[in-house]
């Protein structure tokens, strides 16, 4: 019977006491887009980024050679600006944003591949 106060183990320390420190036992804590010094994304990959998500949108629109990204990086993260014509901008931002959220989380996933953060920004 655990007594007042006391929290019952979770899954992911398996039953070990809790660290006194308030982290928990699978290494450094970092927020998503962190990365460790030291490590930074080559050009060759942003490139690679860039013209994925160019082809994406080339896919979807009526004007394929109006699609514009553009890169930019923070500090945190790589941020891609997408532009295409105005008669073409519900195809890219679908119904309910479907496609726009679709094509943020595919950017999303294969920046990972890298071990970075990227957001996109359509416009």
């Amino acid at each position: 019977k655990r007594m007042a106060g006391e929290r019952r183990p979770t899954f992911g320390n398996r039953g070990q006491a809790p660290r006194q420190d308030g982290r928990s036992f699978g290494g450094p804590r970092r927020r998503p887009g962190e990365r460790e010094r030291g490590r930074p994304v080559s050009a060759a990959h942003v490139e690679e980024l860039r013209s994925l998500v160019e082809y994406l949108a080339q896919s979807l629109v009526d004007e394929p050679e109006e699609v514009r990204v553009t890169q930019s990086r923070r500090p945190d993260r790589l941020v891609f600006r997408l532009k295409v014509q105005d008669s073409d901008m519900g195809r890219v931002i679908g119904k309910e944003g479907r496609i726009a959220s679709a094509l943020r989380n595919v950017l999303r996933a294969a920046a990972t591949r890298y071990d970075t953060a990227a957001q996109l920004e359509i416009g």
